[in-house]
């Protein structure tokens, strides 16, 4: 995680070569994401992006970013209302990265811009930007871009204007950004177990049916730990009725529950709470 600068260092989970093209060749799995904004006074913001890891130690990134102003008021010069204007800007972005060593890499991003002010006045421009990243230490990621090499548009309002119409030349001012980011040991193990959560854990009833081949289509329950616990030993059994004792170590937090079982119905009726278990007294002995 990074906020402004310290992104350019960033090379744990999603790695962004938006902010240094060099973090591509840190990354581990193939990551996707989209961003749509809807923004006040008629503005909008969007943002796609795709990076893969190239073995043995590279990267390759792609993204597209688009951001416009729509609804713009024109106006004659008596004030009296013409029309409804849009502008818009976008940019294509390719970026490739090659770690020199385990801990070091290099990167290149190459930008196609193309941005429209007006009817019959646009620009097109290609620029670049060059980064490197250098993890110093298993939690310390230091990094440093140059951004907007050699971009510039040109325009010309002669098609508007005719005679009176120009040409002007926009540089884009080149950023140099250096950041430092600290991400703690256990946050690779973070990054994985969110992301199991995310694509599995929390479609459940999706998994089983899919594990099931599509044969079970009803309801699927979902129960508390020990109550699983208990109908797991219960119903099972050859008894209609029945005490039920559970000992875990702890599930939600609910370590030993003592319940009832009779017919096809089971009911929890004491229950011992975290931190006070016999499991995590057994786990830890043993």
């Amino acid at each position: 995680m990074g906020m402004g600068n310290a992104a350019t260092a960033v090379v744990s989970g999603a790695v962004s070569t938006y902010y240094n093209p060099a973090l591509g060749a840190f990354a581990t799995s193939q990551s996707a994401g989209a961003t749509f904004g809807i923004l006040s006074l008629d503005r909008s913001l969007n943002f796609l992006s795709y990076t893969t890891p190239v073995k043995p130690l590279a990267g390759l990134s792609f993204s597209l970013i688009n951001a416009g102003l729509h609804d713009i008021d024109g106006r004659d010069a008596n004030g009296q209302h013409t029309e409804d204007y849009s502008t818009m800007e976008n940019q294509i972005a390719m970026s490739f990265s090659n770690r020199v060593d385990e801990r070091v890499s290099i990167g290149v991003n190459v930008k196609f811009l193309y941005s429209r002010l007006f009817e019959g006045v646009k620009s097109t421009t290609v620029g670049f930007d060059l980064g490197a990243a250098a993890r110093l230490s298993d939690e310390l990621t230091l990094g440093a871009a140059v951004i907007d090499l050699g971009s510039k548009y040109r325009w010309d309002t002669k098609e508007i204007y005719g005679e009176n119409g120009r040409q002007t030349e926009d540089k884009f001012p080149s950023l140099r950004k250096i950041g430092l980011a600290y991400a703690p040991a256990g946050f690779a193990s973070f990054v994985s177990s969110m992301r199991r959560w995310l694509k599995q854990k929390l479609h459940l009833p999706r998994e089983i049916r899919k594990a099931l081949g599509g044969r079970y289509t009803k309801r699927i329950a979902f129960t508390g730990h020990h109550e699983s616990h208990a109908a797991s030993t219960f119903f099972p059994s050859r008894y209609e009725d029945a005490a039920i004792l559970t000992l875990d170590g702890v599930g939600e937090w609910d370590t030993a529950t003592i319940g009832h079982g009779q017919g096809n119905k089971i009911k929890l009726l004491k229950t011992l709470h975290f931190p006070h278990s016999l499991g995590l007294l057994y786990s830890a002995v043993t």
